[in-house]
């Protein structure tokens, strides 16, 4: 956190206990919790990707990735993800019981898709969950914090770029957005040409899993299946371009 914070990425400040660590052990109920004491800045979570938010989040990833290679060379990990496979929802589903018979369609392709890395681009430790519900940002939509970097990964960062664009895909539901994005993304990290052939697989790959957990919540009604539906299927155009 404090690297990144050097390099002008606005993270909150952790604040130490008395014993000079941020992590601060609480023991209730016969459980142990893990708390940290951060720093309280104004701000809100968007609901939708405008314009401007836009600009400061690509903005902000690009740095954070960038910061996130080079944390990586200087401290090597040991293991990074090399595959993009859905295994945290789906198999929890009782897809034969689905009302829907396209969900039950969808799910299956879910569960068997699988994309593998090429472990040749670059890697970093990445956000993975870096949209706008974990971002506070002002009225101007000014990017004020980022927050919960529970998912934080080493791995290819462009899965971390995928993800994000994932997110702003389902959200607005406007191909156009994805393009701005990674041109202001680029204007800081540019992107190898196998970097850019491997979002779109990877866009699926996410989508698939969150299409899964919508299910799993007993939040998929008709009109989102029905966009999830029709994302897929550009998604897979792209794939046989």
């Amino acid at each position: 956190m404090d690297f990144l914070k050097e390099r002008g990425v606005p993270i909150p400040i952790l604040y130490k206990n008395s014993i000079g660590s941020q992590i601060n052990t609480v023991n209730i109920d016969s459980k142990t919790w893990h708390v940290l004491l951060m720093e309280f800045i104004d701000g809100e979570h968007k609901e939708a990707y405008t314009s401007e938010l836009i600009g400061q989040l690509a903005s902000e990833q690009a740095k954070m990735h960038k910061a996130g290679i080079e944390f990586a060379k200087l401290n090597p990990a040991s293991s990074s993800l090399h595959t993009i496979k859905e295994h945290e929802f789906i198999h929890l589903i009782d897809i034969d019981s689905l009302g829907s018979e396209h969900l039950r369609g969808l799910l299956p392709r879910g569960k068997k898709y699988q994309y593998k890395l090429n472990g040749s681009i670059p890697k970093g430790y990445c956000h993975l969950d870096y949209d706008t519900g974990n971002v506070l940002a002002d009225s101007n939509d000014q990017i004020k914090a980022i927050l919960d970097f529970d998912d934080l990964t080493y791995t290819s960062v462009v899965v971390c770029l995928a993800f994000t664009l994932w997110s702003v895909l389902i959200v607005n539901d406007d191909w156009k957005l994805l393009d701005k994005y990674i041109d202001i993304y680029e204007g800081i990290r540019p992107l190898s040409k196998q970097e850019k052939s491997m979002i779109a697989p990877i866009i699926l790959g996410r989508h698939y899993a969150l299409a899964g957990l919508l299910t799993l919540e007993g939040d998929m009604d008709n009109n989102k299946l029905t966009t999830y539906l029709r994302i897929e299927e550009r998604l897979q155009e792209f794939l046989t371009l």
